[in-house]
């Protein structure tokens, strides 16, 4: 654990690390952590001060289960919160205190999740890696977007979403004429949303909301023949198909935009390695 000081608050940093064996074959890693800073920005409007305080806490969880010695499953988590009472500005540089004047308070908030698994085998004549993750991230702003020349007090509202779900198996070994060589498929799903709000805090409208969708897959594989002596070659390619999706809407009325037409590549690679 750790205290800092800024002004006359104090913050603090704390973790904790625990390893924690299961029978014989299997283990937990769990590792916590909170992180606090404390605030330094006086609302002068408002008459607040201290504002702008930041706290962080997360957690990371993983598990390993040996089956034997050439086959195991890790799975795991990954989480975070961040988290800010108002915003980190000041107005500088009309003035050289570390002040502002806002309407409103103005939140930050990140919150990341991400959960793990992955296999991985011994063949024999090759070694499989398989991996799936999946992820969601949401963050949410709030600006004060009071024009100088506004009769009414105005905020900004900013709500982001992104979820994300990823795979990845893959082959590789090596043989007598092949030096080593792989191959597999990969395939990502991704879903972004932002949402965005103006007006008084009382009554805020849509301004416009956008969807975007893409689907990404792809075959792999590459391999290295030695030639003579220290001389080798190594050709492979990569396969892929990307598929895009976007949905747009504004507070004027809405504009949808269907799936876009599939784009198909082939990504060949050739060396010449001594």
């Amino acid at each position: 654990p750790a205290i800092a000081v800024t002004g006359d608050n104090l913050g603090n940093d704390g973790a904790i690390v625990a390893n924690l064996p299961i029978g014989g074959r299997a283990a937990v890693r769990l590792v916590g952590y909170r992180i606090l800073r404390p605030g330094y920005i006086d609302d002068v409007r408002r008459d607040l001060s201290d504002v702008n305080r930041t706290s962080v806490s997360g957690l990371r969880a993983t598990f390993r289960m040996e089956f034997n010695a050439g086959l195991s499953i890790d799975a795991g988590i990954v989480s975070q919160d961040t988290g800010s009472r108002d915003g980190q500005y000041t107005d500088a540089p009309r003035s050289s205190a570390l002040t502002r004047r806002s309407f409103f308070s103005q939140p930050f908030d990140n919150d990341y999740r991400l959960g793990f698994g992955t296999l991985r085998a011994d063949l024999g004549f090759a070694r499989l890696l398989s991996n799936t993750s999946y992820t969601y991230h949401s963050i949410n702003t709030v600006f004060d977007a009071t024009s100088p020349t506004a009769q009414v007090p105005t905020l900004f509202d900013e709500d982001m979403e992104v979820r994300l779900l990823t795979h990845e198996t893959r082959i590789s070994g090596s043989t007598r004429r092949i030096s080593n060589w792989v191959s597999g498929f990969s395939i990502a799903h991704n879903v972004n949303r932002i949402d965005r709000f103006l007006g008084p805090a009382d009554a805020l409208a849509p301004i416009s909301n956008v969807r975007s969708e893409t689907l990404d897959a792809a075959l792999f594989g590459e391999a290295t023949v030695p030639l003579w002596r220290n001389v080798s070659i190594t050709g492979g390619g990569r396969l892929s198909l990307f598929l895009r999706f976007d949905d747009f809407a504004t507070e004027s009325g809405e504009a949808s935009v269907g799936p876009t037409r599939p784009l198909t590549r082939f990504l060949p690679t050739a060396a010449l390695s001594w």
